[in-house]
């Protein structure tokens, strides 16, 4: 019994060994049609194309939302915001399609100049991510914020005269001080 376990568990070593040959060899394989092809360059740099197409669209939410609300006076700023952050995301399309398409790591114009600055490229590769993740995160952040104040604001509004002090947001259900905005306890109320 204890020979037919020992040529069982033999049997067992000499199949992973093997399997783990077989794995070795996918892995080269695959690395060496990487190293041919410069696949993980190309990949990211289709990535980073489509990073800036989401940049753009971002880039334009904020020249709408800022035209928009133009005459607040905080528009025109908003507005130019999302013009640089297009024109940062036409960028970054044209380096990543550029980098995909030739399987070689590309800077983006904006690196460029950031190294012409007197940068190192590692500096000018993390500031010109920066500007689209801050750009895009800044953007989706005021976007949200418009949005919800386009949907309490007309409820605000609908719900109260002119001169009142208060107003009921029929969103949440409680009563908000119309020149602070902030909720006020129905205690509190004249």
């Amino acid at each position: 019994m204890t020979g037919a376990l020992e040529r069982n568990a033999q049997a067992q070593i000499q199949f992973n060994r093997a399997q783990y040959a077989g794995t070795q060899q996918i892995a080269g394989q695959i690395s060496s049609l990487n190293r041919q092809y410069q696949l993980t360059t190309r990949v990211l740099g289709g990535l980073r194309a489509g990073g800036g197409v989401v940049e753009g669209v971002a880039g334009a939410a904020l020249v709408t939302g800022g035209a928009a609300t133009s005459e607040f006076g905080i528009g025109i700023p908003i507005a130019a915001g999302g013009a640089i952050l297009i024109v940062h995301a036409k960028d970054q399309i044209q380096a990543g399609v550029r980098q995909a398409s030739s399987g070689s790591v590309t800077q983006s114009n904006t690196e460029r100049a950031i190294v012409k600055a007197g940068f190192s490229p590692n500096v000018a590769a993390t500031l010109d991510g920066g500007i689209s993740m801050i750009g895009t995160m800044g953007a989706t952040t005021l976007i949200n914020g418009v949005r919800v104040s386009a949907a309490t604001a007309p409820r605000l509004m609908a719900a109260e005269g002119a001169g009142a002090r208060f107003a009921y947001d029929a969103g949440v259900g409680r009563y908000r001080s119309i020149e602070t905005g902030r909720f006020v306890a129905a205690r509190d109320l004249p």
